[in-house]
């Protein structure tokens, strides 16, 4: 139950992050991106060690 909930908690911050990032490029605000990819990778970092201890 836990795991699911993580699971779709971190389906819908992928989804965020994606959505911000569209708006950024569409915007040409390189800066923005630079720091969402950032934080991208810091989120499937973080997902990864999460769902790694189960």
């Amino acid at each position: 139950m836990i795991h699911q909930i993580r699971r779709k908690w971190f389906k819908e911050r992928h989804r965020s992050l994606k959505m911000r990032l569209i708006r950024a490029q569409q915007g040409s605000d390189s800066e923005l991106c630079q720091r969402l990819l950032i934080e991208k990778g810091d989120l499937m970092k973080a997902e990864k060690a999460v769902l790694a201890k189960g």
